[in-house]
């Protein structure tokens, strides 16, 4: 393994995405195993309440997401810098008086 400044942002990349993996599906000592610990069903229903969401609030959630990810979809397509020919122009060859 050398030097850290020699890897690349593909590198950092893998790295991060291997973390996630392992992160994802490593079991959790924290929490008990299924059936124990857990309230019975009439105590479950006294510490949690249903809360009914109003539509016209899940409609804004939902707008404001989709929202948000095609402005970052539109902002990665098009903050991309133009493709330039290899002689350093925008025009295409043979456009040129």
């Amino acid at each position: 393994m050398g030097s850290l400044s020699h890897w690349t942002l593909s590198h950092w990349i893998g790295i991060v995405a291997g973390l996630g993996v392992m992160l994802a599906i490593a079991p959790s000592p924290a929490l008990p195993p299924h059936g124990h610990g857990e309230p019975d069903s009439a105590n479950r229903s006294e510490q949690f309440q249903k809360i009914d969401q109003p539509l016209w609030l899940k409609l804004i959630v939902i707008t404001g997401g989709l929202g948000l990810m095609g402005a970052e979809l539109w902002w990665f397509v098009f903050s991309q810098p133009s493709a330039k020919n290899p002689d350093g122009g925008n025009q295409p060859k043979g456009n040129s008086p």
